[in-house]
């Protein structure tokens, strides 16, 4: 069965038509609202954007105010440490002055007492030499029981009968003075006897150390006076000063701790020895010890 198609309209009929379609847009007053439309949008974006802007500067702005504010703090802070600073700068500087003066007042006062440390020995140095000649003619007795009622006389036989017992007569007036002096025990008073001569001492003290070594078990002791009770070894020996008192004390003690087998006194001074045929060794302070134990 054939087809009917319809013609493809002509270049003319298609002219035609659009001429007509704006005739009658024309004709009914329709005019196209594009225009229209865009400026209405465009001032809306307009007015948006000046809204936008003006907050933005509101947030700047704020922003701005309290980072001043902020700065002005800090500023404020750092203006207080750096006064705090400069007080302490100045704080400082004054104890520095004042650590200054101190240390020279310090000093003045070192000098001052090692200058009175040396006078202080000055003057025990001319003490001692004063006691020493004072006792030079003396001997100390130990360990001999006082009577009740003592007298100078019972003394003097105490010390007659110890000469008899040495076998070294000790006259009267040999002796220009005997008592007892106080100690911590006072049942055991020691006896100082005061000889007119130094040659009377040194005789009577060599004397009792050579009936000791002769008589090593029955050494000098109270049987030999005749006194009743228990038998007591007696000790003759200088009588020292204070000072030389102590120094012998110490002089034992370091013979004893580091083996020196002599120690003893001799016109007043202080010798050691370490062992027969040693050398023999003077203390004469006690910073003596410190050079002996350096050799040790």
């Amino acid at each position: 069965m054939p087809l009917n198609r319809t013609p493809p309209a002509s270049p003319n009929t298609k002219t035609n038509n659009k001429t007509s379609t704006m005739k009658n847009d024309s004709e009914t007053g329709n005019e196209p609202k594009i225009t229209t439309r865009s400026r209405s949008r465009k001032r809306g974006s307009d007015e948006e954007f000046m809204n936008s802007l003006a907050e933005l500067r509101k947030i700047v702005t704020e922003f701005k105010i309290e980072q001043n504010n902020k700065l002005d703090a800090l500023q404020n802070s750092i203006n207080d440490i750096r006064r705090q600073n400069e007080g302490i700068v100045d704080t400082v500087e004054h104890l520095s002055n004042e650590y200054i003066d101190l240390k020279k007042k310090f000093e003045s006062l070192e000098n001052d007492r090692k200058n009175s440390i040396e006078y202080i020995k000055t003057l025990e140095t001319k003490i001692d030499t004063l006691e020493k000649g004072q006792k030079q003619t003396s001997i100390e007795i130990k360990n001999i029981p006082p009577k009740t009622s003592e007298s100078k006389q019972d003394l003097i036989t105490l010390i007659q009968n110890i000469g008899n017992t040495i076998n070294l007569p000790i006259q009267k007036n040999d002796i220009k003075d005997i008592f007892r002096i106080n100690s911590k025990t006072p049942e055991n008073k020691p006896i100082i006897v005061d000889f007119t001569t130094t040659i009377m001492k040194e005789e009577t003290l060599e004397h009792c150390k050579k009936f000791n070594n002769q008589h090593i078990d029955n050494k000098l002791n109270t049987s030999h006076l005749r006194i009743a009770g228990p038998s007591k070894n007696i000790y003759v020996s200088e009588n020292l000063t204070a000072k030389s008192r102590r120094l012998f004390f110490l002089a034992r003690d370091f013979a004893k701790t580091n083996d020196y087998k002599y120690c003893w006194t001799a016109s007043g001074k202080i010798f050691m020895r370490k062992k027969q045929g040693a050398l023999i060794i003077r203390i004469s302070e006690e910073q003596d010890f410190h050079g002996l134990k350096t050799q040790i």
